[in-house]
């Protein structure tokens, strides 16, 4: 990097660190240079505020005239956490250099890049829920289409790997989820219960137990080897954007449009926690490898670390694009990526 692109902001013990626009840090303290940031947080935390460092990925493209601004809608990190794969509304997947910055692949997939995307877990195999209503697997080196999964009767919006790879669920505006086979393609299982479309699907670590949250609000849990409801949970007022599982899988939290998350217990299904503090959707969640941390982020442009133990929020940062429509955790868990409404990605580095 060139000198004089670097640029410092110091708030005592914290530096960021900025590529590009300037970023907005909100922390629970006062700077030693006078500058005055907003408190988040108990002074009591249980954990030490991390320091930050951000570097802009720049993923606008121009077509014609006209720059077109493409909603980040999905970010994953390979194994090793030294590829970022993300994903667009124009039907655009990039993969990126995590430490250079730079991408080194990018597919075109017009009509199965939108929401329903999923890397699976040996970062080898891509599946894109599709606008004619399949779900298309892709291998990631190349990008050749393995073959293609019909079955659902509307969009394919939502699509998850086992933590196996050897399944694959997506779910579409039919209201349905599938389960398919991945090696063969076969159709497993036809899960029905949801009353609208399915936003959002993980499985828990073990992979035995598929969660679906969906835009009529709800929540279920499903057994992935019978296909049967095991728990619906109810208690948000608008849907379901984004649905994970803590690393242990006894916690699942949700987010939604009614700008909360929800922390459950997974076995008996009760609801632990509701956090508040964004001030729209909140589309994105993720949590650290260790649990410890959930990541959200919003179309408010804030994202947000709680800490799960307390349920506290712990700080936010202000995203210098707008709003954010998808967070990730690298698997070490000091990464965390950003996608913004205006397609750029930011990478924030957390230290302990």
């Amino acid at each position: 990097m060139a000198d004089g692109l670097w640029s410092f902001v110091a708030f005592s013990s914290i530096v960021l660190l900025v590529v590009g626009p300037q970023a907005t840090l909100v922390m629970a303290e006062k700077s030693q240079d006078g500058i005055d940031v907003l408190e988040t947080g108990p002074e009591n935390a249980t954990f030490d505020q991390p320091g930050l460092k951000a570097l802009h990925l720049e993923s606008r493209y121009i077509l014609g005239n006209s720059t077109y601004p493409k909603n980040a809608y999905f970010m994953s990190f390979s194994r090793d956490g030294k590829t970022l794969v993300s994903g667009d509304d124009t039907g655009t997947i990039n993969l990126w250099n995590v430490d250079s910055g730079q991408p080194t692949r990018a597919l075109s997939l017009p009509g199965c890049a939108n929401y329903g995307l999923a890397i699976s877990p040996n970062g080898e195999m891509l599946a894109s829920g599709c606008d004619d209503y399949s779900v298309k697997l892709r291998e990631v080196s190349s990008g050749l289409e393995v073959r293609a999964l019909s079955g659902h009767s509307n969009s394919v919006t939502s699509a998850a790997f086992s933590s196996d790879g050897s399944i694959l669920a997506s779910g579409g505006g039919d209201a349905i989820i599938k389960l398919w086979e991945v090696p063969s393609g076969h159709l497993l299982n036809t899960l029905s219960g949801q009353f609208n479309n399915v936003n959002c699907l993980a499985f828990s670590q073990d992979s035995a137990i598929l969660v679906s949250g969906s835009y009529d609000s709800t929540i279920k849990l499903w057994d992935v080897t019978s296909g049967r409801e095991l728990k619906t949970l109810s208690g948000h007022s608008g849907a379901v954007k984004c649905v994970s599982f803590s690393p242990d899988g006894r916690i699942l939290a949700s987010s939604s449009d009614d700008a909360t998350i929800k922390l459950w217990d997974v076995p008996s299904g009760w609801e632990l926690q509701t956090m508040s503090g964004h001030t729209g959707s909140v589309s994105s969640i993720s949590f650290s490898p260790d649990g410890r941390i959930l990541a959200s982020a919003g179309d408010d442009g804030v994202v947000t670390l709680w800490d799960i133990p307390s349920g506290k929020e712990r700080f936010s940062i202000r995203n210098p694009s707008g709003p954010v429509k998808s967070v990730a955790f690298s698997p070490e868990g000091r990464t965390l990526a950003a996608g913004s409404s205006d397609g750029t990605i930011v990478l924030w580095e957390l230290t302990y």
